[in-house]
């Protein structure tokens, strides 16, 4: 590989992992460690309700003409994260956008662009054969209707990380990621 190459592969890395939480702040990213919080995950999924505290503008807000979650819900969105966070690492537009992307988050061409650049950017940061991070200890914080917050780590290799509160919203009978 070409020097300049890899010399750009930590700074790619840092972006596509900024896509990976959006405007979450909460990340944490570790070399070769796991998920580093310095707390441990609760040993059972919450299911408290949503704060009185009115919706930011940036924020979901839930859509009464969509069905309520199944009686599943914890199980789906725990299996919408992990995939998500495969496609997203795989660079699989398919399934990271086109199948796991809120409408909201659609709409907004800035997020969608830059996420495009992301997703074309994991071939050089994980280059075929390479072991790509994967979502580990995926805890459900809360589903309120069809609105959820969920946290999680992931890794593989050298790059780990956590993401702390990650709103997601059930649409057309599948849960998406909601956080651009």
């Amino acid at each position: 590989m070409h020097p300049s190459r890899v010399a750009a592969l930590p700074a790619l890395a840092v972006v596509s992992l900024a896509f990976l939480t959006a405007c979450v702040p909460n990340i944490v990213v570790g070399e070769e460690e796991g998920p580093s919080s310095g707390a441990e995950a609760p040993a059972e999924q919450s299911t408290t309700t949503a704060s009185a505290e009115p919706a930011a503008e940036s924020e979901p807000t839930e859509d009464t003409t969509q069905p309520a979650p199944s009686d599943n819900a914890q199980v789906e969105l725990v299996q919408a994260v992990t995939e998500y966070t495969d496609a997203y690492f795989a660079g699989d537009w398919d399934v990271a956008y086109t199948k796991l992307w809120s409408e909201r988050c659609k709409a907004n061409d800035d997020a969608r662009n830059g996420f495009l650049g992301t997703l074309m950017a994991q071939d050089i940061n994980f280059p075929e054969g390479s072991l790509r991070p994967t979502a580990k200890d995926v805890v459900v914080d809360r589903i309120d209707g069809t609105l959820a917050v969920v946290s999680y780590g992931f890794g593989e290799g050298a790059m780990s990380g956590e993401i702390a509160l990650q709103p997601w919203v059930h649409e057309d009978d599948q849960w998406r990621f909601d956080d651009c």
